[in-house]
């Protein structure tokens, strides 16, 4: 695989989809720049998917938020 094959694998790929391919995964072995270009993709990626995970709500924090909105003045009685 050449750089620029390999640089179209990691724009398309799925990083929840493993393994790599085995010729990305030879390529980066003997590239330095793709290596480094797959590390922080990789890692860019990693992050984003934990920004977007779905958190458990802590105990309470509902009954909260709906008794601050209860207390809000209605716009339309002003």
């Amino acid at each position: 695989m050449e750089c620029k094959a390999f640089h179209h694998w990691l724009r398309t790929r799925d990083i929840r989809n493993f393994p790599d391919s085995p010729e990305a995964r030879a390529h980066i072995s003997i590239c330095p720049d793709c290596q480094a270009i797959y590390l922080l993709d990789t890692r860019a990626e990693q992050e984003i998917s934990l920004a977007f995970a779905i958190q458990e709500i802590p105990q309470g924090l509902l009954d909260k938020i709906d008794q601050r909105l209860d207390l809000e003045p209605d716009p339309g009685n002003a």
